[in-house]
């Protein structure tokens, strides 16, 4: 059962960025963020901490020693501006990327590649995405990094 509560996205991701600043700081991983301000999001608080957290936890697997990690929160339009925005929530690194072979199972329960993952990061932000009615794309390239974006429909958005 959902627990849809208004959150405001720039405290939530700065809560986060402090639990992960100790692991950054050791990597020497650079965090930059684009949040557009005011940004509200109707949903379940602990869902969406849950997609964040792994998000972030991915791309600093990712990006190994001295990396780079964009979070990025915006209003998008996915067809015309006469609908109305979505809500985007973008983690991009510059890491290892992910192969044309893992991509087809990287949102399967289980599937890992690296070691200690148990494999359910992804299946759990997919499944915080539908239980949004959101969407989760990624693009990846080999060698060059990989951009996750979490859309939240308009009608989850809050002035």
């Amino acid at each position: 059962v959902l627990d849809r509560q208004g959150v405001g996205l720039s405290e939530t991701l700065d809560r986060i960025y402090q639990l992960f600043r100790p692991s950054l700081g050791r990597k020497k991983v650079l965090l930059q963020r684009v949040i557009e301000p005011g940004l509200r999001l109707k949903v379940d608080p602990f869902q969406f901490e849950s997609l964040v957290v792994n998000l972030l936890k991915n791309a600093l697997s990712a990006v190994g020693e001295k990396g780079f990690i964009q979070v990025c929160v915006k209003r998008v339009y996915l067809g015309n501006e006469k609908e109305k925005p979505w809500t985007c929530l973008m983690v991009k690194d510059n890491g290892k990327g992910i192969t044309p072979l893992q991509m087809k199972r990287i949102f399967d329960p289980y599937f890992t590649t690296r070691n200690g993952g148990t494999g359910l990061g992804l299946a759990i932000c997919r499944r915080v995405l539908d239980n949004h009615d959101g969407i989760l794309k990624v693009k990846s390239k080999p060698g060059k990094g990989t951009t996750f974006s979490a859309l939240f429909p308009s009608h989850l958005s809050m002035q």
